[in-house]
Formats: C-alpha cells, structure tokens, sequence
C-alpha cells in the first residue's frame, strides 16, 4: 500500500468515527427527549404524524427551550414576589413595634394635651356674658365634650384619662374686641369669664399671651415643640 493510500484510508477512517459520534449524539437527544415527551404528552401541541426523526428531533428540541424559557420566567416571578413579600413584612413589623412603643408611652402615663387659640372668640356668647359662672359652664361643657370624642375615637384609653386645656388669648385685647361687639356689657365681664375657665378644672388653663400678633399661635406652636406625647386633637 503506497503512502498516498494509507493517508486516505486514515481520513475515511477519521471521517467516519467523526460521523458516527453525531449520529451517536443524536440518538441520545432524541431518547432524551422522547422520554420526556412520554410523561409530559399534554406540554406537546403536534399538527400532524411525526415520521422523520430529524423534525422530531427539532420539534423536542424547540419545545424543551420553550418550557425552559417558561421555567426561567417563573422563577423570576417567583423571586420578585418574595422581595416584595419580604418588604412588606419588614414594613409591618416597623409599624408594628411603633404602635406598640407609643401604646407603652402612653400606657406609662397617659393623658390629653389639647391647645386653643382663644383669640379668634370660639365660645358661644351665652357663655360670655355669664362672666366667671359662664366660664366654669364652658369648661365643663368642653371636658365632657373631649370625653366623649376621645371614647370614640380611642375606646381602648381610660375613661377617666387626664385631660390638659390650654387657651391661650389676648385677654385685654379680647375683652375689648367683646365690650366694642355688644357681646359683653364691659371688659371686665371677659376676664371674669377666662377666671372661671381656669379656675373649674385642675388641669384647665385661660392664658394671657400678652398684647401682639399671632402671639397665640406663636405659644401654641412653642408648647407642642416642647411636649413629648401623642396630639389628638
């Protein structure tokens, strides 16, 4: 046998075992993927009757990339509605302990604070002009008021909780603005009426800010900065 025969014979011979480890290869995928066709059958939509085994093999071969694609898509789902799971349950346990760090403040030594503006006369005019008797009513008609807004809207709180007024007015200047309406028969009838506003409840105060503007609401303003308690109102 001369060279040039030999290395031909090599190259068929090469060619050959190249082919057949294809063809090997091929009958693996396609015993792959008939078995899971055979206990999947329903994941398969077929047209027609399948007869040459490299469509078959195609065919597989395409719906097991799709199934995958579907698979990967899941489990992306999957793993953003865990995260989101995972936030809200952090956000929830947040709130929770925040509730329950105020339920404690408030349990250690619970009461109301309530802060009015006076200078804008928001009692009625009966109560005026009963001078400090028509003060006392007012404060009473306010405490039992506030009991009843408070049972509502916080029944799990004491019944008996302590209630804070603050009214703080102009009181000369009020008392002016009154006399000048015809609302109060002179001055004085307004501060005796903010007397006896402070003096029916104990924990209920008519506070003179002095003469100026807005120095109501500046007091106002200065007493919720300073307190450390939970407003309702």
């Amino acid at each position: 046998m001369t060279m040039s025969a030999a290395n031909g014979s090599q190259t068929y011979r090469e060619r050959f075992e190249e082919l057949k480890s294809v063809e090997d290869r091929k009958d693996d995928l396609i015993d792959v993927c008939h078995s899971f066709w055979l206990l999947h059958p329903e994941s398969f939509r077929w047209e027609g009757r399948i007869t040459n085994d490299t469509v078959y093999t195609q065919e597989l071969v395409r719906e097991v990339e799709r199934l995958d694609r579907e698979l990967q898509r899941a489990s992306s789902d999957k793993e953003r509605e865990l995260e989101c799971s995972r936030l809200w349950h952090s956000r929830y346990n947040s709130i929770k302990d925040d509730a329950h760090k105020k339920q404690a403040e408030m349990d250690r030594n619970p009461f109301i604070l309530v802060l009015l503006d006076g200078d804008g006369m928001i009692f009625e005019d009966r109560f005026l002009q009963k001078a400090e008797e028509g003060g006392k009513e007012a404060a009473g008609m306010l405490s039992f008021s506030l009991r009843e807004s408070i049972q509502r809207s916080m029944p799990s709180l004491s019944h008996d909780i302590r209630i804070v007024v603050r009214v703080y007015a102009n009181t000369k200047g009020l008392a002016r603005a009154c006399a000048l309406a015809g609302i109060v028969a002179s001055p004085a009838v307004m501060e005796q009426f903010a007397r006896g506003f402070t003096q029916s409840q104990p924990l209920f105060d008519f506070v003179d800010t002095g003469e100026g503007k807005e120095r109501a609401d500046y007091k106002i303003k200065g007493k919720y900065k300073l307190a450390d308690f939970c407003l309702l109102f």
